[in-house]
């Protein structure tokens, strides 16, 4: 009985411990899509911001052509 016990109890210690090293890999993992997720809105932001850019030096370019009519 008491080598069934001791048995059970180090099953316990087992499962114990490989409950926390999978509750901190699930932070680690909550905190890793976290930060995709603003990598992901900080890249959307950046994609406008070039575009704008880009046709802001099309627009530029089309004037010095002087394929723009002025306003």
């Amino acid at each position: 009985m008491a080598a069934k016990a001791k048995l059970l109890l180090r099953e316990l210690k087992t499962v114990r411990a490989e409950l926390c090293f999978m509750r901190n890999r699930t932070r680690q993992l909550e905190t890793l899509l976290a930060e995709k997720a603003r990598l992901v809105q900080e890249n959307a932001t950046y994609k406008r911001e070039n575009q704008f850019l880009h046709e802001a030096i099309e627009y530029h370019q089309l004037t010095v052509q002087g394929m723009v009519l002025p306003e």
